[in-house]
């Protein structure tokens, strides 16, 4: 793991606008939702230079776009340990 720079402002997004999203998006199992949500990721990561977070959005399209539900349950369950690495200092612990 490395460390990079993770703004306050989408450390913030990450932990309440899209935990929320996640959470709905978890419960509800629905590809179009899936994507949503991962096309949101990839969105932010690209808007503020997060190649990580967006890699992580771009992963879980693909996988969604391909019906590959045991990798969405990956991918969407490695979203809440992604949330647990961000620290109070606005920096997000990566591979």
């Amino acid at each position: 793991l490395r460390q990079w720079s993770c703004p306050q402002e989408v450390a913030d997004l990450l932990r309440n606008d899209f935990r929320i999203r996640w959470q709905e998006t978890r419960r509800r199992q629905k590809i179009p939702e899936i994507q949503a949500f991962g096309q949101g990721l990839q969105d932010l990561g690209r808007a503020h230079a997060l190649a990580a977070l967006e890699a992580y959005g771009a992963e879980l399209c693909r996988h969604s776009e391909n019906f590959q539900i045991d990798q969405i349950q990956m991918m969407l369950g490695r979203y809440e340990e992604m949330l647990a690495l961000i620290s109070s200092r606005g920096y997000l612990q990566c591979e």
